[in-house]
């Protein structure tokens, strides 16, 4: 039994203000907000004393928000899959009813994210293969050709927007791999799919999601029912001419067990959430490390140092890059410090106890891995940029928390830490970037965190490792210590 009287701890309701208040803070800085809470509370600690509030959950009748860090917490939530679900990608956006307008987004979003229970064991099961070492290897060739195409685009001297090209990339690579698209081909899909991604990331469509022409919600319900249809149809063709395509979509519309196959609807759910995660997040990750990378000058030029001394070539073999040590460290240590998926949510499927505290069915759990990767003494000063430490330290997936853990660990880890070093070892041996420091770095946080603006770089060729560090501005100087 739980004990109902152990109510958990967070600010008082301010009357005729919360929980619309609270969440009106969160949302304006929600790092710095819950950093806030942390300090004061502990955790876990509750959005509003007493409940109230909601952040991602799509249901209105949702009774509060519990925040929570560390490996504790996050290894009970993690863990009880049964009990803490998870929910569509399209969270408060999700209708609850299948009115012919909205009906497309109960598909697109979905995946793995939506199902629970037994339905998610099984499908988990039939996408694991597809996600193994081989596949994943497979996969290797055209990340490199597709890197290749871009960095040849590139000149010294130039400024380039980082994160627009690790965009392009990441998409590139991600529609080749996930759906068998070429974008100079299949460009119709892969729009489609960039705007579905975009507009769902929008404060605005959040903040108005009405269906009127010229809103933002207006153009995201149009991209989602077109890339939802034009999925549709390139499944119908594989099913009617079965080829031996590697990419994911290929596989898994012949995919089968006792239960048969896929529907169409289930399809077009995990395509549009693996495909959304895989490009948009590593992008983000791509685009910190490089900015981290701009900010310490010695991390620089180590990685570079090592990456031209064991690749041989323009692209590195699968063989080279394991033996990247510093490389493997300066991304562990860029996804620690500017996580760019820096939270992640459960729904309490029953009535619950979060740490020693009871929580209503219903109840949202944001898991903070923002603050997870900050705890000490697993991290000693979190808050500064240090590759070096992953030689000493071997932190367990609920410590270390970026993709995260238990049955519902990123099925595309491998596939995302490939691409990661993979492009990184490609650019780092041919140029440098020198952060311009004409900008301001203001993070964005939704379901990834973002450069609100981008991120503008200058390409060079030399090894002055030293220019453009040490001259940000902006709120990215209060997520680290620089």
């Amino acid at each position: 039994m739980f004990d109902r009287s152990l109510k958990l701890p967070g600010p008082p309701r301010i009357r005729g203000l919360d929980p619309e208040l609270a969440q009106l803070r969160l949302a304006r800085n929600p790092l710095g907000r819950m950093s806030e809470l942390f300090d004061r509370y502990g955790a876990p600690v509750a959005l509003v004393r007493g409940g109230g509030g909601r952040v991602f959950s799509g249901d209105p009748s949702c009774p509060g928000v519990v925040f929570i860090r560390g490996s504790d917490l996050a290894k009970q939530v993690m863990l009880d899959h049964d009990r803490f679900h998870r929910s569509a990608l399209t969270g408060r956006l999700t209708p609850s009813s299948d009115a012919l307008r909205t009906r497309p987004i109960l598909e697109w979003g979905t995946g793995l994210f939506a199902v629970n229970g037994d339905e998610h064991r099984r499908h988990r099961r039939l996408l694991s293969p597809f996600f193994n070492r081989s596949h994943i290897e497979s996969y290797a060739e055209g990340m490199q050709r597709a890197t290749a195409a871009v960095l040849n685009r590139w000149k010294p001297g130039c400024l380039v927007d980082v994160h627009r090209e690790m965009m392009d990339l990441t998409l590139r690579n991600s529609a080749k791999a996930l759906l068998g698209l070429d974008v100079n081909v299949d460009h119709e899909i892969v729009r489609a799919g960039a705007e579905s991604l975009r507009l769902v990331l929008s404060p605005w469509v959040l903040l108005a999601p009405v269906d009127l022409p010229g809103l933002p919600y207006r153009r995201f319900l149009k991209a989602v029912r077109l890339f939802n249809q034009l999925i549709k149809t390139r499944i119908d063709q594989r099913r009617r001419t079965p080829d031996s395509s590697n990419d994911v979509l290929t596989k898994l519309v012949s995919a089968s067990d006792e239960a048969g196959t896929l529907s169409d609807a289930e399809l077009v759910g995990h395509v549009s959430v693996i495909y959304a995660a895989s490009y948009d997040t590593i992008a983000n990750g791509l685009t910190w490390t490089l900015f981290l990378l701009s900010q310490h000058p010695s991390w620089y030029r180590a990685v570079t140092e090592e990456v031209r001394s064991i690749i041989a070539g323009d692209a590195p073999t699968l063989d080279e890059l394991e033996r990247l040590v510093i490389l493997d460290g300066v991304v562990r240590e860029s996804l620690r410090i500017l996580p760019p998926a820096p939270w992640t949510t459960r729904i309490a499927s029953t009535n619950a106890q979060i740490g020693n505290y009871y929580v209503p069915k219903g109840t949202e759990i944001v898991l903070s891995i923002f603050h997870t990767h900050r705890v000490e003494p697993i991290y000693q000063q979190p808050n500064t940029f240090d590759p070096g430490r992953w030689r000493q330290i071997k932190p367990d997936v609920f410590e270390f928390t970026a993709f995260g853990a238990g049955a519902r660990s990123c099925i595309g880890s491998g596939l995302a830490l490939l691409q990661m070093k993979l492009i990184l070892a490609m650019l780092i041996q041919r140029y440098r970037l020198e952060f311009d420091s004409r900008q301001r770095i203001d993070p964005v946080l939704n379901i990834t965190m973002a450069p609100r603006s981008g991120l503008r770089m200058r390409v060079h060729g030399d090894d002055d490792f030293e220019s453009g560090a040490g001259s940000v501005s902006g709120c990215i100087t209060s997520l680290y210590a620089g």
